[in-house]
């Protein structure tokens, strides 16, 4: 598949060694979060789980594990968290695509990488676990 139309992609599957649904779904979650919450220094991801979406999540936006700003949370999808402005969302892959993205690598490969946002993924506001509002991932 031809990733040049997708900005960092070619650098998230050279770090990766290939390019495969996980992959592109932890890309087009980051993405997407990022054009809502602010990659500065407050950035927290809370992760529901790990692997190749969560390569591709810390990859573009800078968190990790190691430096204590992914943290790994009970539940689906991720959430992205400013503690700056005390904002954040949580995005999970829609649940009617959940049971399909299995089978053929490529095809949904391609299918995660070219819906629309709101196609593929649901968002809802978060708050950290501990602030009073709920949390979890």
């Amino acid at each position: 598949m031809n990733t040049q139309a997708y900005p960092d992609l070619d650098l998230l599957v050279a770090s990766h060694g290939h390019l495969c649904p996980g992959l592109a779904m932890g890309y087009r979650a980051a993405r997407y979060a990022l054009k809502m919450v602010d990659r500065g220094p407050g950035l927290v991801v809370y992760s529901g789980s790990g692997g190749c979406p969560l390569h591709a999540i810390e990859m573009l936006t800078g968190c990790s594990r190691d430096s204590g700003t992914v943290i790994t949370a009970d539940g689906e999808g991720w959430a992205f968290y400013d503690s700056q402005s005390d904002e954040g969302l949580r995005i999970t892959l829609k649940k009617e695509l959940a049971g399909h993205i299995a089978g053929d690598r490529d095809r949904n490969t391609k299918l995660l990488l070219t819906l629309p946002d709101n196609a593929l993924f649901d968002l809802e506001a978060f708050s950290p676990p501990g602030s009073g509002d709920g949390g979890g991932v």
